[in-house]
C-alpha cells in the first residue's frame, strides 16, 4: 500500500486563515493539551500543547492512511465560550476514514482518538 500523505482535516476544511484574537475576542489565554491514541488503553502516540499564539482551527490525525482526519479545536473552544466554561476534559474520535490515495475508496473509519484538556482565562 502506498503511504503517501492523505489530505487531513486542516487541508479540507481549513479554507480560511485561523486568527485566534479575531475568532475568540473574549479569551485572554488558552492552553490546549492534546494526546492522540491509536486505540484505547495504549500509550499516546503524540502529545501536543497549544496556546492562543500557536493554535490552529484543526488538529490533524497522524495516521498516514486517514483521509480528512483530525478534530476541530475551534469548534470545542466556541462551545466553551458559549457556555462560559474555563476548564474542559474530553475525548474525541477522529472524524476521518481510512481510504485510498485519492479518498474515493473507504476502507473503514479511522480508529485514532484524541484526549483533550483545555484551560481558558477570559478577559
Amino acid at each position: 500500500m502506498n503511504f503517501k500523505r492523505r489530505p487531513k482535516a486542516s487541508d479540507i476544511f481549513g479554507q480560511r486563515k485561523f486568527e485566534f484574537d479575531k475568532d475568540f475576542p473574549k479569551i485572554a489565554t488558552a492552553i490546549v493539551e492534546v494526546k492522540e491514541y491509536e486505540s484505547f488503553g495504549e500509550p499516546p502516540i503524540t502529545e501536543r500543547t497549544y496556546t492562543e499564539k500557536s493554535m490552529e482551527e484543526y488538529i490533524d490525525c497522524s495516521e498516514p492512511c486517514c483521509y480528512k482526519g483530525g478534530i476541530s479545536i475551534g469548534e470545542i473552544l466556541r462551545e466553551m465560550v458559549k457556555n462560559n466554561q474555563t476548564k474542559l476534559k474530553t475525548t474525541k474520535i477522529c472524524k476521518g476514514y481510512l481510504g485510498s490515495l485519492k479518498g474515493k475508496k473507504r476502507y473503514g473509519t479511522c480508529y485514532h482518538s484524541f484526549k483533550i484538556q483545555i484551560l481558558i482565562k477570559y478577559k
